[in-house]
């Protein structure tokens, strides 16, 4: 391990090697961020990719929609039920009339509550995997 690892352990730098730093910028621009944040993000996201899936849905179909929506609530975990269901059917390339059913699932399943016309979306962190003779997550205070 390096001196400057041990000395701080929790600050990193790096060469980018080539990669497209301005274009990155303008990403974290567009989405509020400062490059920081946005690397912490991606860092994060990366890290929970490699990690144990539990609790996500088994099915494929579910699995792509719940974590779309996730990404497309934001910080609030919120989405408008139309903008949910706009997104869904662009993302699983379905008609929009079947992206109901998906929801429903994701509803049953403990992945998304709707009230009032919106959708809160479970946060990845709340999701408590059940036994496995049932399906969908424990209910976890959101």
């Amino acid at each position: 391990m390096s001196n400057r690892l041990d000395r701080n352990p929790n600050r990193v730098s790096f060469d980018p090697q080539g990669a497209d730093i301005p274009a990155f910028d303008e990403i974290a621009e567009e989405r509020g961020m400062s490059r920081a944040e946005l690397l912490r993000e991606k860092v994060k996201e990366t890290v929970g990719q490699r990690e144990d899936e539990t609790g996500l849905p088994e099915d494929e179909t579910l699995r792509r929609a719940y974590l779309t929506l996730l990404d497309a609530a934001g910080e609030n975990h919120r989405i408008q039920t139309e903008a949910a269901e706009s997104t869904l059917a662009q993302e699983l390339t379905r008609p929009s009339g079947t992206i109901r059913s998906v929801l429903k699932d994701l509803e049953t399943r403990g992945y998304v509550a709707p009230r009032w016309g919106v959708l809160t979306v479970r946060r990845r962190d709340a999701l408590v995997p059940v036994s496995s003779t049932t399906t969908g997550v424990a209910p976890a205070d959101d």
